[in-house]
């Protein structure tokens, strides 16, 4: 009796361990501010925030050419996020009022309100061309179930004229036939677990071997989440031509 007791505990020890190990990985990755790509620095903090605290991070998919502040409350929290890069802020938690308004100006681009956890960690996508939108997600959903062993992918289509597309990581075909704003309801709100390597990530019209955008070496982290953006305008060839953009959070 008293050795199957043993064994038991043991169990259950180690049950509790495994529990606890992945809860401390979770919570990590939650006190992280974003990394994004080559671009992370575009976004300026002017807040001091105090404990406790919520993690904001926020990514510019709307084509346009003027910069966007980013203000919490009434009180200006952020500034200068452009096309396609992001960055993130940590801002006293509880009912939050966020608005992007023009850097040039007072003018208003799009607002969000809602209630945000100590400790949490939402990311807010701005979209669109005229008028823009805000998406966001609270990632303590998304982080909790992600893989420690491999690395976690998820894929946004947010340009607006461009058709269905095709993801590939490499030549395998990972989230097909995606539209633009398919994202809205949270059904590609989830990342998939992926190899963990050095990657390139292609777009291709669907169903089709035409390519519309291609970034190499990208760097698909051991249990890390990437958010894998494509954004542009599809007749453009300058600056707001079709591109792939990745959040490394």
């Amino acid at each position: 009796m008293i050795n199957n007791n043993n064994r038991q505990l043991n169990q259950f020890i180690n049950k509790k361990e495994s529990m606890v190990t992945k809860k401390n990985r979770i919570w990590a990755m939650l006190a992280l501010v974003v990394a994004i790509s080559g671009l992370a620095s575009c976004l300026k903090n002017e807040s001091t925030p105090q404990k406790p605290y919520t993690t904001l991070v926020f990514f510019s998919a709307a084509p346009v050419s003027y910069s966007t502040d980013i203000w919490v409350n009434g009180a200006k929290a952020a500034s200068n996020l452009t096309y396609a890069t992001g960055g993130g802020i940590n801002a006293d938690p509880g009912s939050l009022k966020i608005d992007f308004k023009r850097s040039s100006g007072d003018s208003l681009l799009a607002t969000t309100t809602a209630s945000y956890d100590t400790m949490g960690y939402y990311t807010h996508f701005l979209y669109g061309t005229s008028p823009l939108d805000v998406y966001t997600i609270d990632e303590s959903l998304t982080f909790a179930d992600i893989s420690t062993t491999k690395s976690n992918v998820r894929f946004f289509h947010m340009s607006a004229d461009v058709g269905p597309v095709d993801f590939y990581i490499n030549t395998n075909k990972v989230s097909p036939s995606r539209y633009y704003n398919d994202f809205q309801g949270g059904m590609y709100d989830e990342f998939m677990a992926v190899d963990p390597n050095t990657a390139t990530i292609t777009v291709k019209a669907a169903g089709t071997d035409s390519t519309i955008a291609v970034k190499n070496d990208v760097q698909l982290a051991q249990g890390y989440p990437h958010t894998i953006v494509l954004t542009g305008i599809s007749a453009n060839t300058g600056d707001f031509k079709p591109k792939i953009t990745v959040l490394n959070h």
